[in-house]
């Protein structure tokens, strides 16, 4: 069974929201309840809703619908019921980053970045919190992996410190240094993916990628949104 497929969505009153709102809009904004952005709730799903109805994206909301609130709440709520029956355990993806964290590695599965360049940058909080490094996937990885299961191909970064070169040199990262750190990340990613039964390909290469085999993401909402 795909935890991500959508289910039923029923509004307050018990009517189908594919009857009031539409199939395609209703179907368009399901993937954003499987890869949120953080801070996200029902409020700024309704929101991003009216701004894509207002560009002519999709439709309006229909009159006596309750507008775009409405189907905001009963799409929440009905990804918070669908996630309350998952694993207590977690899912692989979960299960992955956790090993992780304990080795001193932080995961992001939805980074908010297009490039490796952006990705470092965006990494930069978990840098400060005196991490040994972070894997990664860009939200574009994040979302095609939450629709459909298949192979998660995975950065990774090493964190180390510049040093200063020569006496009075500007400090620079170790190239050496960097390197070995790059290389760590990756074979505790490949160790943890094969403790928790996921297949992991890496060629040893530290600019290469390490490729989880045949995963899917499966991303939490939060539980106290009202």
């Amino acid at each position: 069974m795909d935890p991500n497929a959508r289910p039923d969505i029923l509004l307050s009153d018990g009517r189908s929201a594919v009857d009031v709102f539409g199939l395609e809009t209703v179907d368009g904004i399901w993937p954003h309840l499987l890869v949120p952005r953080p801070g996200e709730s029902a409020e700024t799903l309704a929101t991003s809703l009216q701004a894509l109805a207002d560009s002519d994206v999709i439709p309006q909301a229909p009159e006596a619908s309750g507008g775009f609130a409405e189907l905001g709440r009963a799409l929440w709520a009905a990804r918070l019921a669908q996630q309350a029956e998952w694993p207590a355990e977690g899912w692989p993806l979960e299960r992955i980053a956790s090993r992780l964290r304990a080795a001193g590695i932080a995961a992001e599965w939805a980074l908010q970045a297009d490039s490796d360049a952006e990705a470092v940058d965006a990494l930069e909080p978990h840098r400060l919190e005196d991490l040994r490094g972070a894997v990664f996937l860009t939200e574009a990885q994040a979302v095609q992996l939450a629709l459909q299961t298949g192979d998660a191909h995975v950065g990774t970064e090493g964190f180390v410190e510049p040093r200063p070169r020569g006496v009075f040199g500007e400090p620079e990262i170790d190239m050496d240094e960097y390197r070995n750190a790059c290389e760590a990340v990756s074979g505790e990613l490949v160790a943890a993916a094969r403790a928790e039964g996921v297949d992991a390909v890496w060629d040893g290469d530290w600019e290469n990628r390490v490729v989880l085999e045949n995963v899917q993401l499966v991303v939490r909402l939060p539980r106290d949104d009202s």
